[in-house]
């Protein structure tokens, strides 16, 4: 029995040659049915074209037996034979004619059932794809309404996107401002606090150069102070022996020997007074000096004045 790679192999060539579908399937049937005694159905003759459908295919496979019928029926010209057997391969050719389309019709209805049941049952399918349509058609327009819902969401929050955007490009802007303004007033107070500390340091350097100049002041006023103590005391020993009895005006003396050591006192906090009290007092002295020199009747009585001057200038201050 032939193989099926076989037919293909015989049937190409004369396939190739046919133009229409229903030559090839004339061709078709014709090798199965003679060459290789296999029924040509419709599914049969399909497995070997590959073109048509199994309607188209069966309406050629109608006009092929019909084609044969007419072909068996012509009359076989043979004289030498007699006409009874004339009459019986012309019967028998009929016979095998009806048995064909017999097998045909049988094939073709055994095929057409079997297309039906395939119809009904893409019907059926077509039904229930409808309904599955349906239902999708339905989850089709809910999900775009939830689409649609979802797009306003979408640009509502776009929207506010793009409000956020601004807004932070508008605190963007302040904040770059406001640093800019932080970095000046940085470096204002930077440049304000270097100024305060040169000053300070000036004033610290004045403070000191007035310090040193009070701290002397104060040793020259001390000894102003202890000359004036020791003057103090050569009038006191003077006094005790030449005015014993003068106790009054020693106490007077001793009563303005405490106001010049609070003078003293004074003159370490207010320099500038000190300095006016004592130029003052030094001009009232040399006065006064002068003045002794020029009433004294000796030479040595001028300096007794000079220290009662002394001693009562200190009185007076």
């Amino acid at each position: 029995m032939a193989t099926e790679n076989e037919i293909r192999a015989v049937l190409a060539p004369r396939l190739e040659a046919a133009k229409s579908r229903k030559e090839k399937t004339r061709v078709a049937a014709t090798v199965l049915f003679f060459e290789y005694g296999i029924y040509p159905s419709a599914k049969v003759v399909h497995q070997y074209t590959q073109q048509g459908s199994m309607t188209d295919i069966g309406a050629d496979l109608r006009a092929f037996w019909l084609e044969l019928r007419e072909k068996s029926r012509v009359q076989i010209d043979a004289p030498y034979l007699p006409a009874e057997l004339n009459e019986s391969f012309s019967g028998a050719l009929a016979k095998l004619w009806d048995l064909s389309m017999d097998k045909a019709t049988a094939s073709f209805d055994a095929e057409r059932q079997d297309h039906q049941e395939k119809v009904r049952q893409a019907e059926q399918g077509l039904r229930l794809a409808q309904e599955t349509n349906a239902t999708l058609e339905d989850d089709v327009e809910e999900l775009g309404a939830e689409l649609r819902q979802e797009r306003e969401n979408r640009s509502a929050a776009e929207g506010q996107c793009a409000a956020l955007l601004a807004q932070a490009d508008e605190l963007r802007a302040a904040l770059a401002k406001a640093e800019g303004q932080i970095q000046a007033s940085e470096r204002a107070r930077q440049a304000a606090q270097e100024q305060f500390s040169k000053d300070l340091e000036a004033e610290r350097a004045a403070r000191k150069r007035d310090a040193e100049m009070l701290n002397g002041e104060i040793r020259f006023a001390k000894m102003q102070i202890d000359a004036a103590r020791t003057a103090e005391q050569d009038a006191r020993e003077r006094f005790k022996s030449d005015l014993a009895g003068k106790d009054i005006e020693l106490a007077s003396y001793r009563q303005r020997l405490s106001q010049a050591e609070e003078l003293a006192a004074r003159l370490r906090q207010e320099t500038a007074e000190l300095m006016v009290a004592k130029a003052t007092m030094q001009r009232r002295i040399d006065a006064l000096a002068q003045a002794n020199v020029k009433d004294s009747p000796n030479r040595n009585a001028p300096k007794r004045r000079v220290r009662g001057a002394i001693l009562v200038q200190r009185r007076k201050l």
